[in-house]
């Protein structure tokens, strides 16, 4: 009597582990500006702010600027300005709110159109990314016709504003001169005679945009 043969049994392969889906991080660029008050400090004690956000770091700051209020119809101090980029896997959303908790900390007013304010934090860039809402458009909406910030936002990359073009050839449509010098307060670029070229995109008159 011949030997049964015993059954085959089928191999099922070990199913392989799911790996997690990591997000991605976003790179966002920072407007920071002040002219009333210590501006300095403010600036300097908001960028370790924007530091110190949860899942956020700082890559890069730009150098301090100094610019003159444009659009203002009193006598106001000059601006100090610079742009920060974060790396952040906070939403577009929680990073503006973000912004705004800030300002308000350093008990940031808005009396009137383009008052003098302790702390200004705009936005600016938020990855690729180009939506309208109620509360946040970005890119920023005049982030094009603002060499303020585009001159310190150039510091730190070969930007380009989604939907606007090359940061650079925005900047060209600009007449201004600066000048290195040390200020008190350590700034140690000064920007002045800003002023708009004629362009159908930018306003009638030859300044610059406001600050917002």
């Amino acid at each position: 009597m011949s030997e049964q043969a015993k059954p085959t049994l089928a191999v099922i392969p070990a199913r392989a582990e799911t790996q997690p889906v990591q997000p991605s991080l976003t790179r966002a660029y920072i407007g920071l500006g002040s002219n009333y008050g210590n501006s300095r400090r403010h600036l300097e004690q908001a960028i370790k702010q924007l530091a110190a956000l949860p899942q956020t770091r700082q890559i890069q700051q730009a150098p301090f600027y100094r610019t003159a209020p444009q659009g203002v119809t009193k006598r106001q101090p000059p601006y100090l300005n610079t742009v920060v980029a974060l790396d952040t896997l906070l939403s577009a959303d929680e990073l503006f709110a973000a912004l705004r908790r800030i300002e308000r900390e350093h008990k940031r007013a808005r009396p009137y159109p383009n008052a003098p304010r302790t702390l200004d934090l705009d936005l600016l860039l938020y990855g690729n990314r180009i939506s309208h809402s109620r509360r946040l458009t970005l890119p920023h909406p005049r982030l094009h016709l603002r060499p303020f910030a585009l001159i310190p936002l150039l510091e730190l990359a070969n930007a380009t504003i989604p939907g606007k073009g090359h940061a650079a050839k925005a900047l060209q449509r600009y007449a201004f001169t600066m000048r290195g010098e040390m200020k008190s307060d350590g700034s140690t670029v000064v920007m002045t005679a800003l002023a708009a070229a004629s362009s159908p995109e930018l306003p009638s008159s030859k300044q610059s945009p406001a600050h917002r």
